[in-house]
């Protein structure tokens, strides 16, 4: 028994233990659980707050433990938060959302999209849009020891704002322009006849946003002078470009570079721009369409 107890780090006396309730009764599984204390909150408080949270997500836990102590019988902060992880009920940050998303006429307009959508080829589609970014930009959390502050070297002043317009495809990130400033008609038909035409062909469709500038008409005959077809996304649906996500990605690195000039803003949009890859886009295509 000796050389047991040893061999699995536990004591003498816990085998000598197991071995006489195996002797008596012929094994030596644990007795059942007693039970412990009876839930503070039972299943109707956790109805109550499954209703709660989901007419009003964005209340704190004072707000909830006040609300419901106004129903049942009062309980802590503490309980309200253990029922809220046992209920897998998490904090996050939200998602807004344009309430005119959900209109009648707009989701009409998306079932006509998904309609159209579904003739085409995936290697067809190329997605545009544009993104912007300053030198400022930055990772607003951090790590440091209890009780200090998290410093971190940052710009205070936003700089010159640098926007970079791109097409991406289900192989990757076809071309992209970066510029100073926002987008202007002008700058769109530059992009479309320097970077966009050149990668086109008469099998593609060009997916992106009916922003005002998008419907630049020297822009639009450039691209149906290739033989590419033009499609706008539905209003207030920017979750339905897959490049998006990519721009997502390139915020990402911005964010853990430190910049202190326009010049190493510029460097870092092309390292980032570099690192996007064909798993990528195709990662993008399969989350949106």
């Amino acid at each position: 028994m000796r050389d047991l107890a040893e061999r699995f780090k536990v004591s003498f006396s816990f085998v000598a233990s197991l071995l006489q309730k195996f002797y008596l009764n012929g094994e030596i599984a644990p007795k059942p659980h007693g039970g412990g204390y009876p839930a503070s909150i039972s299943v109707s408080g956790e109805a109550f707050l499954k209703e709660l949270i989901e007419s009003q997500p964005d209340l704190i836990l004072l707000e909830i433990r006040d609300e419901y102590n106004q129903h049942f019988e009062a309980v802590s902060r503490s309980t309200i938060d253990r029922t809220l992880t046992k209920l897998k009920i998490t904090r996050k940050k939200k998602t807004l959302f344009d309430s005119r998303k959900y209109t009648q006429e707009n989701q009409e307009m998306r079932r006509v999209y998904e309609n159209n959508l579904e003739s085409l080829e995936t290697k067809a589609l190329i997605f545009l849009d544009e993104t912007g970014n300053v030198r400022n930009l930055t990772r607003r959390h951090a790590r440091s020891p209890l009780g200090t502050m998290a410093h971190s070297e940052n710009s205070l002043t936003r700089g010159t704002r640098i926007s970079t317009l791109g097409a991406l495809g289900i192989s990757g990130l076809l071309t992209a322009f970066c510029y100073e400033g926002t987008l202007t008609g002008f700058l769109f038909a530059f992009f479309v006849k320097e970077f966009l035409v050149p990668v086109l062909t008469s099998s593609n469709v060009v997916i992106m946003d009916n922003a005002r500038v998008h419907d630049d008409e020297d822009a639009i005959a450039m691209i149906e002078a290739t033989g590419a077809r033009i499609m706008f996304l539905p209003a207030y649906s920017p979750e339905l470009n897959p490049i998006e996500h990519i721009w997502s990605k390139v915020k990402n690195f911005i964010k853990k570079t430190v910049i202190s000039n326009t010049e190493e803003l510029y460097q870092a949009l092309a390292d980032a721009l570099e690192t996007i890859t064909p798993d990528d886009a195709q990662n993008c295509f399969q989350h949106c369409l």
